[in-house]
């Protein structure tokens, strides 16, 4: 495919409107300062064919937010279109990108809307041909991963590589994430730990099941959990259901009434816990008061000031329009210095209201944290309950020579009960109170109401707190009584607790397989990771013995027999190294290479990527190529790079250049291409002025329209014709040796330069002495003469028609 014609409106820098643009079929040209729209023209071509830009979607990567609606102009009226006249597979075709004010998009072939892939057209990523400048160096600093990744799209593995990390994200999903049979399977076999680490021959299964994420063997934990089984019945079972069955008859002969004891036993250090939660309460209650008196501040304050909504309205409005007379709002010319400073002063006024309301907000969410607090601090206490009416029932079972003792600890874990209950919904209240203060800091009317339930709630919390605290004590004091009893009693039956567990444990065996399928699960897909991981590198070497030699060969042409410079790429696993050589000794790239070396070895990369043989593009786009270049790179560049890109590789190739040196020097170097060559004059609302260089003959236009005005304009004429023969004799000298006038002649005017038109090949004497009298004709000495006036336009054709016959002859005018 080669570029014909391009034409943009509402896309980046260019707005409302059409610029069009005619490439030639060899070079391309374009001259402009930064700023003026250059990466835009890029940037629309690498979007017409692939929807989005490279710097789009690095930006998304950190901001999606930030570059929502940076394709679009922001002049235009909301529908960006970048449309090319192409020429593929022997045809013209017009392809078409639009995009509406949401960047929805749609392409269009020939007019008609249709995806590009109707014409055989499938845009690779391997075979970018847009050079973006910021790009230059995106291989080069990256992180190792997203540096291999990169090169190996440009390698053409992205199918690889996507295929890996598509892997590599499923197994990263499954095993962060797993499947909710995996879940319970972790929490049922987890809770069985602690009682199975009391039977010696399970310890070290205990010890596995006991990690956070529980490590199971599935066939040898079996095998020991029938063995234990049949140590406790004794029993000679291989097989789970069997051993377990008969080990119910075993728990059926030998058991007897069990107690939960840690539902009702307090923590080791059950008083440094009744501090913390007073402490937390204490907390919370300061929290109150200070939420109070904010409350109590913002009454008072929207008491003496505007409506919060008109403080925000008016502040708004100042921050639109930070000067001029026009509100923004209304749109008349109302907001004059004197309104401006009432506002200000309304507004400062009403400051004290808006920091209120912020002191609200903020106190509000201190007592929902604290009040968070006390609740964790209460819960930390322990339940300190009895499951069910059977565990009273069996307490009293337990215990039927100690009925003081036990009636009394049961009244006191009913008051525990009801206390516990009680204060639990007071915290929710305080909370709700809390959250309500915030959601109604702008309605005055609720203010008394909000301050009323906030007080209470202190007061209430305090109050609460306090008998809280008491049935604490004194289920701490008859549980001292019960427990040594209850705990003698336990003991007794360890047998039937050992059952219990094995138990427990065999009904589980089928959440073992499921643990353990999972777990195999994970080893295949990491070594299928590894396998593909294996391959890409394979290919990486494969590919690198080619593809690395044609980067290795253009950073050559930009760095001809240079000693210190790029060597070779080396694969690793989620890397690619970047080697340099400094007189032959390795060294890494990135780190020590010099920031022209580094664009170079990066504009390498991103050519050899352009230059894919399987790519569809026969055009390779070059924003500002020579970035951070000096003189003798900016020069390989011209003279070895874009022949071989242009000869070697048979692209048509675009430059864009804020250097009006390179361009002009590719211009002259490549006269007998075919080119076309633009300049960006300026850059307005509408977007870049774009004007195509034919120097010469605008040169010779201007002088023809000249020469028919007024003495002022021919005079004008006179003197442009005499500029115009310094551009003849130059650019023919150029044309015809090869070579740029001496340097000596920079400064030469038309008489001096004069001697180098008579030595330039195929020149004739005629022409010679032709050109010797326009130039005289035209020489500025001549004006100041006495009697001199200024030449008729009759006088001053002919030497136009001279200048013109050359200009044709030697084919200087396109």
């Amino acid at each position: 495919m080669r570029l014909l014609k391009l034409s943009i409106s509402c896309f980046r820098g260019f707005g409302p409107g059409t610029t069009e643009i005619a490439f030639g079929p060899d070079l391309t040209l374009f001259y402009g300062p930064n700023g003026f729209g250059k990466t835009s023209l890029a940037e629309a071509i690498e979007w017409l064919f692939y929807g989005t830009t490279l710097r789009r979607k690095r930006g998304e990567t950190f901001s999606k937010l930030e570059y929502v609606g940076s394709l679009a102009n922001v002049h235009g009226d909301g529908t960006s279109e970048v449309s090319a006249h192409v020429l593929w597979q022997g045809r013209e075709i017009k392809l078409s990108r639009q995009m509406d004010a949401n960047e929805a998009q749609v392409t269009l072939v020939d007019g008609r809307p249709a995806d590009f892939a109707s014409i055989g057209l499938v845009p690779p990523e391997a075979a970018y041909p847009v050079v973006a400048q910021h790009a230059l160096q995106m291989f080069v600093h990256q992180k190792p991963k997203e540096r291999r990744d990169a090169i190996c799209e440009a390698l053409g593995l992205e199918d690889l590589i996507r295929f890996k990390a598509a892997l590599e994200s499923a197994r990263s999903s499954f095993q962060k994430t797993p499947p909710a049979q995996v879940l319970h399977a972790r929490a049922a076999i987890g809770k069985l730990h602690g009682e199975l680490r009391r039977i010696p021959s399970l310890a070290q299964l205990a010890d596995r099941w006991s990690r956070t994420v529980p490590a199971v063997e599935p066939e040898a934990d079996t095998a020991a959990l029938i063995a234990a089984a049949n140590q406790l019945s004794g029993a000679t079972h291989a097989d789970a259901l069997l051993a377990l069955a008969t080990l119910r008859e075993t728990r059926q002969a030998v058991s007897a009434a069990v107690f939960n004891l840690p539902a009702i036993a307090c923590a080791e250090n059950h008083s440094e816990l009744v501090v913390a939660l007073s402490a937390a309460v204490a907390g919370l209650a300061d929290g109150l008061e200070q939420l109070g008196n904010a409350i109590a501040d913002l009454a008072a304050a929207v008491a003496a000031a505007y409506a919060t909504d008109q403080l925000r309205f008016w502040d708004l409005g100042l921050r639109i329009a930070p000067t001029g007379d026009t509100c923004p709002m209304c749109e008349a010319e109302t907001l004059g210095a004197t309104r401006r400073a009432e506002l200000h002063e309304r507004i400062a006024t009403g400051g004290a209201v808006l920091e209120a309301q912020r002191a609200v907000g903020a106190n509000s969410a201190i007592v929902v944290a604290r009040a968070r607090d006390v609740s964790n601090a209460f819960a930390a206490v322990g339940s300190l309950a009895l499951n069910s009416d059977g565990d009273r029932a069996a307490l009293s079972i337990l215990l039927p020579e100690h009925r003081g003792e036990v009636a009394a600890f049961l009244n006191a874990h009913d008051s525990l009960g009801v206390e516990r209950q009680a204060f639990e919904a007071l915290i929710a209240e305080i909370t709700q109170s809390a959250k309500d203060a915030t959601q109604d800091v702008g309605r005055a009317v609720a203010f008394p109401t909000l301050l009323a339930a906030v007080r209470g709630g202190r007061r209430h919390l305090l109050e609460r707190a306090s008998e809280v605290e008491g049935a604490l004590h004194a289920y701490d004091g008859a549980l001292q009584a019960v427990l040594p009893l209850l705990e003698s009693k336990v003991a007794e039956d360890a047998m039937v607790a050992a059952i219990d567990a094995v138990g427990k444990a065999l009904r589980d065996v089928d959440r073992l397989i499921v643990l353990g399928r999972y777990e195999a699960l994970l080893r295949e897909s990491q070594a299928l990771v590894r396998d593909v991981e294996a391959e890409i590198q394979r290919k990486q070497s494969e590919l690198l013995g080619t593809r690395g030699q044609e980067i290795k060969h253009l950073h050559d042409l930009l760095h001809p027999n240079a000693d210190v410079g790029f060597d070779a790429m080396e694969p690793a696993t989620d890397n690619m190294k970047l080697h340099a050589r400094s007189f032959a000794k390795r060294m890494p790239a990135a780190a020590t290479l010099s920031q022209c070396q580094l664009n170079c070895l990066g504009l390498a990369i991103w050519l050899m990527r352009a230059t894919t043989p399987s790519s569809p593009f026969s055009f390779v786009v070059l924003d500002d190529p020579v970035q951070a270049m000096d003189d003798s790179h900016t020069e390989a560049f011209i003279a070895s790079v874009i022949p071989h890109l242009l000869d070697e590789r048979g692209k048509q190739v675009i430059v864009l250049s804020h250097a009006k040196a390179l361009t002009e020097r590719l211009r002259l170097l490549h006269f007998d291409r075919s080119i076309s060559h633009y300049q960006f004059d300026q850059y307005t609302v509408s977007g870049p002025v774009l004007i195509e260089q034919d120097r010469l003959k605008r040169m010779l236009q201007e002088i023809k329209l000249y020469a028919k005005g007024n003495s002022s304009y021919r005079e004008v004429a006179v003197d442009r014709l005499r500029v115009l023969i310094e551009a003849l004799v130059r650019e023919l000298y150029h044309r015809k040796t090869g070579r740029a006038t001496p340097v000596t002649l920079d400064r030469a005017t038309a008489s001096d330069l004069l001697a180098v038109f008579t030595t330039t090949p195929d020149t004739t004497p005629n022409e010679h002495a032709g050109l010797r009298d326009t130039v005289a004709f035209c020489d500025p000495a001549h004006h100041a003469q006495v009697g001199y006036s200024t030449p008729q336009q009759s006088q001053i054709q002919p030497h136009v028609d001279r200048v013109e016959t050359l200009l044709k002859k030697y084919h200087l005018l396109s």
